[in-house]
């Protein structure tokens, strides 16, 4: 089995590694998009939130967050559904992103 590579030690070495790459980014004008610095469970999660909430179909969202083909998408989103921690993530961002019906 091959293990990933560590990229960080801790959180704060993240944020900090990505405070230096926005720095740099402002400093060449440069855009990265965030889908380049999310994880594998942030985009899964953004995938089961866009199936459940928009019409928007697997290949769209396999391109657009960079999650390999379409199938890919379909298996990570229903592993998704079947996992406590998971669901629990995905709910958390369900109320992050909770729209307000009645000002419609």
């Amino acid at each position: 089995m091959v293990r990933a590579a560590k990229w960080f030690e801790n959180d704060e070495d993240r944020k900090g590694c990505l405070f230096r790459l926005a720095k740099v980014c402002v400093s060449h004008g440069w855009r990265v998009h965030a889908w380049v610095l999310m994880r594998q469970l942030e985009k899964v999660l953004v995938a089961a939130l866009l199936r459940e909430r928009t019409g928007v179909e697997n290949p769209w969202i396999a391109q657009r967050l960079a999650m390999g083909n379409s199938g890919s998408v379909s298996r990570l989103v229903v592993v998704c559904g079947k996992s406590v921690t998971q669901t629990g993530e995905l709910e958390k961002l369900k109320k992050m992103l909770k729209c307000d019906t009645d000002l419609i």
